[in-house]
C-alpha cells in the first residue's frame, strides 16, 4: 500500500526529508504535477529504506471493562495497527488492581492482534483500576498508560419485588394491563450489579411459562425514587387468561421474580382473516374463501364482506355487501352482479360485539364473457311422487343446468347434478299432497349463473284425493298444470255419466211403481 507525502515539493527542490516510522522498510516513488494535474508515478527505487526499531507509538485506545461474565475482570481495548508497532516482539502489558489498593498486578497478552483479556476475581461487581500498555523488545511506548477504573461481572440479583398487583385505578382493557409493586432496593450488594430497572414477564394461561413475552421497564436509582413503581403492558391479546410476574434488573442478569398475578382481558375487535383468497371467477361473480382470524380477540359474530371497482389507478368508492355475515363458521361468500373483464378489490373483516377489526382484502378481476340467460322452466306432468321440469337450452354458449327444490316452510335446498345434454329433469321421490318450490339454474363454464324465478308446485294426493296444483311463487293463486287438463276433462266426464245413471234410475222406478 503506497502512502503520500501531501506537503508539495517546489522544482527546483532536489533533496526532501520524510518522516518515516520505525522498523519498516520503504520503497519510493514520485509524480510530477502541472495546472493539468499529475503524472504517472515513477518506477519505485531500486534499493529500499530500512528504518530502525523503536519503541511502540503509543498505546491501545478504547480501553475499558465488561461485566456479561461472573466472577470475572474482563478488559478490552482496540488493537493498535501494525504501523505504530515499531519493532519486533510487540505485544501488551496489562496492569490491574483493587480500587483502594496500592500494588498493581500485571499481565502479558503476546498476540498483537489480542482485543480482550480476562482473570479470575473472588467478588461480584467490584470495582477495579487497569492499565493497557504497549511494549516490544526495544522497550514500552514512550507515552504512559492511561488508568482506568471499572466493574468486575455482575450476578444475578438477589431481591424481589413486592406487593405485585394489577393498578386498582386503571382498569384492564382489551390490550393494555396496568401493574403496581413496591420498590426494590437498589444497594449493589442486593442488585448484584448496576441497577438498570424491572422485567415485565406474561403469558397465556393456556399456554405456560415457557412461552412468556418480556417488557423491560428501564430506569436508573435517579429515577427510581417513588416507593411504588407503576408500568403497564400494551398489545396484549383480547378476550384471554393471561398471567404475570416483575423481576428486577441489572446490565445482564435478572433476579428472583415477584409472586404471579392472573388477570383478564375484556373482548376486543378481532384481528384480520387469514389465507383470503380467490376461489374461482367469473364474468359477473367472485367466489372468495378465507380462515378464521389467528387473534379473534372476542367470540366471532361473523363477517362483513366489502368491495371497490379499480379502473386504472383510481379507486371507485367501497360498497359493503349485504345482508352481513352472522355465523361465523361460514368461511366464503359468493359476490355477484360484477361486471366482466373488470378489476375490482374485495375486503374482508372479521366481526365481534366490539365491531369489525383489521381488513384483508384481494384483488381480482372478472373472466371476460356474458353471463347466461335465465331458464323459462315449465312442466309436463305431475304424480303423486314426481314432476318432470323442462326448459329452454341456451344455444349460443356451453352451460349446464341444475335444478333445486325444498319443501315449504324448510330451509335447505336439495340440488340436482349438473345437466349438460339435454334439457328435462325428472324430480322424484317427493311426497304426496306436498307443496314444495322449485327453481332452474344455468351456469356457464365461468361460473356465471342465472336463476329463473321461483315456482311453487304441490304433488298430487294419494289415488283419490284430488288434482295437483303448480303456481308461480308471487302468483296469489293457484292455476291448475295443463299436463293435467286431459285428466280434468276425463274426471268431468266420468263425473256426468255417473250422474245421468243415476238419474235414468230413479226415473226408471219411478215409472215402475206407476205401474204397479
Amino acid at each position: 500500500m503506497w502512502n503520500n507525502y501531501y506537503e508539495e515539493i517546489p522544482p527546483t527542490v532536489r533533496t526532501i526529508h520524510i518522516h518515516l516510522s520505525p522498523w519498516g522498510m520503504y520503497s519510493i516513488r514520485m509524480l510530477a504535477k502541472n495546472s493539468a494535474g499529475y503524472s504517472d508515478p515513477s518506477l519505485p527505487t531500486k534499493k529500499t529504506c530500512t528504518t530502525p526499531p523503536d519503541h511502540p507509538g503509543g498505546n491501545p485506545k478504547d480501553v475499558r471493562s465488561l461485566t456479561h461474565k461472573k466472577n470475572k475482570l474482563i478488559v478490552t481495548w482496540t488493537p493498535m495497527p501494525k504501523l505504530l508497532h515499531n519493532g519486533p516482539g510487540f505485544k501488551y502489558e496489562i496492569s490491574w488492581r483493587k480500587k483502594g489498593s496500592t500494588y498493581w498486578n500485571k499481565d502479558l497478552v503476546m498476540d498483537p492482534n489480542a482485543n480482550m483479556w480476562e482473570v479470575e476475581v473472588n467478588d461480584t461487581f467490584g470495582l477495579y483500576e487497569f492499565k493497557v500498555k504497549a511494549e516490544n523488545d526495544i522497550g514500552e511506548s514512550y507515552q504512559p498508560a492511561f488508568k482506568y477504573v471499572g466493574y468486575s461481572g455482575e450476578a444475578e440479583p438477589v431481591v424481589a419485588p413486592k406487593d405485585f398487583r394489577l393498578d386498582p385505578t386503571k382498569p384492564v382493557d382489551s390490550h393494555k394491563a396496568n401493574f403496581i409493586w413496591e420498590a426494590v432496593n437498589t444497594d449493589k450488594e442486593l442488585i448484584k450489579g448496576a441497577f438498570k430497572g424491572y422485567k415485565l414477564r406474561y403469558w397465556k394461561s393456556s399456554e405456560g411459562r415457557h412461552k412468556w413475552l418480556e417488557v423491560d421497564i428501564v430506569m436508573d436509582k435517579e429515577s427510581h425514587s417513588q416507593p411504588d413503581i407503576r408500568a403497564s403492558i400494551e398489545n396484549l391479546p383480547a378476550y384471554t387468561a393471561l398471567r404475570a410476574q416483575v423481576s428486577v434488573m441489572n446490565t445482564h442478569y435478572t433476579g428472583p421474580p415477584s409472586q404471579i398475578i392472573d388477570f383478564f382481558t375484556p373482548e376486543g375487535k378481532p384481528g384480520p382473516v387469514r389465507n383470503l383468497h380467490i376461489e374461482a371467477t367469473g364474468a359477473t361473480y367472485a367466489l372468495l374463501k378465507w380462515l378464521p382470524p389467528e387473534e379473534p380477540n372476542g367470540i366471532p359474530l361473523g363477517y362483513d364482506i366489502g368491495y371497490q371497482p379499480v379502473t386504472g389507478s383510481k379507486m371507485g368508492p367501497i360498497k359493503a355487501l349485504k345482508p352481513h355475515i352472522t355465523n361465523p363458521d361460514t368461511l366464503g361468500a359468493r359476490i355477484t352482479g360484477l361486471t366482466a373483464n373488470h378489476d375490482y378489490r374485495f375486503y374482508v373483516w372479521a366481526r365481534t360485539a366490539q365491531g369489525r377489526g383489521e381488513h384483508s382484502f384481494l384483488d381480482v378481476k372478472t373472466a371476460d364473457g356474458q353471463p347466461p340467460n335465465a331458464p323459462n322452466p315449465r312442466y309436463t306432468s305431475l304424480t303423486q311422487t314426481s314432476i318432470n321440469i323442462t326448459w329452454t337450452p341456451y344455444e349460443f354458449q356451453e352451460v349446464s343446468y341444475q335444478i333445486e327444490y325444498r319443501e315449504i316452510g324448510t330451509t335447505n335446498w336439495v340440488t340436482t347434478e349438473p345437466i349438460w345434454n339435454h334439457s328435462w329433469k325428472v324430480l322424484d321421490g317427493l311426497r304426496p299432497g306436498t307443496e314444495y318450490e322449485v327453481r332452474v339454474i344455468a351456469q356457464n363454464k365461468y361460473g356465471d349463473t342465472a336463476t329463473r324465478t321461483l315456482y311453487r308446485v304441490m304433488t298430487q294426493h294419494r289415488k283419490g284425493t284430488g288434482d295437483a296444483n303448480f303456481f308461480q311463487a308471487d302468483s296469489d293463486s293457484y292455476s291448475k298444470a295443463e299436463s293435467l287438463h286431459g285428466e280434468i276433462i276425463g274426471l268431468s266426464c266420468r263425473t256426468w255419466s255417473v250422474l245421468f245413471s243415476i238419474l235414468l234410475i230413479f226415473i226408471l222406478s219411478r215409472f215402475c211403481c206407476q205401474c204397479d
